[in-house]
């Protein structure tokens, strides 16, 4: 779903660790929207800051998918995040692109059901 562009403070893959374990409130903003616009696609790039106490301040979708609600559902999801506190004890700026793709989403078909007649019988 992305990188990250970030300033000095707390390391790279402690950023994309905690965004991707919210990958599933991100996911289900895209398919509620996808449910009325089965051909959506697109990437929005979040910018938000990790405060002193990794805190999340300042939210919002720098680059948008198109689709205001999925970018609003979006930036909901990582105005929740918490961080670490970031070295030195700094404030760290981050960019944060997700791309959201139909394919993505595609469950597999279900698998059929056992079947209930007894064995040997037709």
């Amino acid at each position: 779903m992305g990188g990250v562009t970030m300033s000095v403070g707390l390391d790279k893959p402690i950023i994309q660790r905690i965004v991707r374990s919210q990958y599933g409130g991100m996911r289900l903003c895209y398919e509620q929207r996808l449910a009325k616009d089965p051909n959506l696609a697109g990437r929005v790039v979040v910018d938000f800051v990790i405060g002193k106490d990794g805190t999340v301040s300042g939210v919002k979708a720098a680059e948008s998918t198109g689709d205001p609600k999925l970018d609003s559902c979006v930036v909901k999801v990582f105005a929740a995040m918490a961080f670490p506190k970031p070295q030195g004890g700094s404030v760290v700026q981050v960019k944060y692109p997700i791309v959201f793709s139909a394919g993505g989403s595609k469950k597999a078909p279900p698998k059929p059901a056992p079947s209930k007649s007894p064995a040997g019988a037709p």
